[in-house]
């Protein structure tokens, strides 16, 4: 997204080592699944550059530090699955118990180790009910949380891992358990912390307001566009698989345009996502409200909604009958509100604000009373 502000790293590895070229990823992909308070099922998937008789082994150590599990296998092909149960797992709960696994994944070529792969991990279901909200290990589980830039007052995008740390402090400060990572690619320590945390995470591809140059009303796509999109959300889901906090993958951020060919593309990109990765919900977010925007394919919807700041949206006091209205009349999918606010500046103030004409969403005037 723009240009170098992130740690670089060089990466010296034996002719026999795990994929390097598999969009961004470590090339390890841990899946739990048939998980119960007695057990669980643990399948690890080696992607590998070379396929010649190679000996994979993956050593699962539970968050006391002690190996609870050990499972080998040959490859005959690119890639290997490694599967085992554990017993009585500790599972990740959100902000009451973040648990994290870690499974070291080596590579053997004859008597040599040549290659080592070390992932953090989490054991934990969810769903959302579109009555209820969202459940975390069978519990229901509200979420409130933030919207959250990659950037600093002091250093722009050019983050440190320090004044990460502290913002996401101060996001669990606020008692927030759950963030949107708006709206692209964020760096990897930031889903670390996530799990450290026990936040959930909605991420998403950077695809904001509009697909299409195309100022007519047919909205042609621009040569090229349609894969590099794909390419974001594949790079997205492959690159932070293992991280247990992430429980939405974000398709886009307040779509504008609509035509067929953004319709046909949206639909592609949601039926990716699953392919990529069938453990996890789906999600946009939305401003439009009417037509085919309510019909793109997720199986979450999120509400960009100011109330209180833009004029058309009304009153704050009215969120909650505008949400059971559209709830019951017009998106029966889960909802949440993925936007909401307004702007206050620490340098603006105005006694007796006139709300109709002293608010200027679009503008200079964010007066902090």
């Amino acid at each position: 997204m723009g240009g170098l502000y992130r740690e670089v790293k060089l990466i010296a590895a034996e002719p026999v080592h795990i994929a390097l070229e598999d969009s961004g990823s470590c090339g390890v992909y841990i899946t739990p699944h048939n998980i119960t308070s007695d057990s669980a099922d643990i399948d690890v998937l080696i992607k590998l550059d070379s396929a010649n008789n190679i000996e994979a082994k993956a050593v699962i150590f539970a968050p006391d530090g002690k190996p609870v599990a050990e499972m080998c296998g040959h490859t005959e092909s690119d890639r290997l699955t490694l599967s085992k149960k554990i017993s009585a797992p500790q599972l990740w709960d959100g902000v009451n118990s973040p648990c994290l696994y870690r499974a070291e994944v080596t590579l053997f070529y004859g008597d040599k180790a040549t290659d080592m792969v070390s992932e953090n991990f989490g054991i934990r279901t969810y769903h959302i009910n579109p009555e209820d909200g969202f459940f975390l290990n069978g519990k229901s589980y509200p979420l409130h949380g933030v919207n959250y830039h990659q950037d600093s007052f002091e250093s722009g995008w050019a983050m440190t891992n320090i004044q990460r740390e502290r913002d996401y402090g101060i996001i669990r400060d606020m008692g927030c358990n759950a963030v949107r990572m708006a709206h692209y690619q964020h760096c990897s320590q930031e889903y670390s912390l996530c799990d450290d945390f026990g936040i959930c995470v909605w991420t998403e591809i950077g695809i904001i307001n509009k697909m299409s140059p195309d100022e007519s009303e047919r909205h042609i796509l621009a040569d090229g566009f349609a894969e590099n999109a794909k390419q974001q959300l594949i790079e997205l889901i492959r690159q932070n698989y293992n991280h247990p906090s992430i429980i939405l993958w974000g398709i886009s951020n307040e779509l504008h345009q609509m035509s067929d060919e953004i319709f046909a593309l949206y639909q592609e990109l949601y039926e990716l996502a699953c392919k990529e990765d069938n453990t996890r919900l789906k999600t946009y977010a939305d401003n439009q409200f009417y037509g085919r925007f309510l019909q793109l394919p997720a199986d979450v919807v999120g509400y960009n909604r100011y109330f209180g700041w833009y004029k058309e949206a009304g009153d704050a006091e009215h969120f909650g009958e505008w949400l059971d209205l559209y709830h019951n009349s017009k998106e029966k999918r889960p909802i949440c509100i993925s936007e909401y606010g307004g702007g206050g500046a620490l340098t603006q103030h105005k006694d007796s604000i006139d709300w109709l004409n002293d608010i200027d969403p679009n503008g200079a005037r964010h007066y902090e009373n």
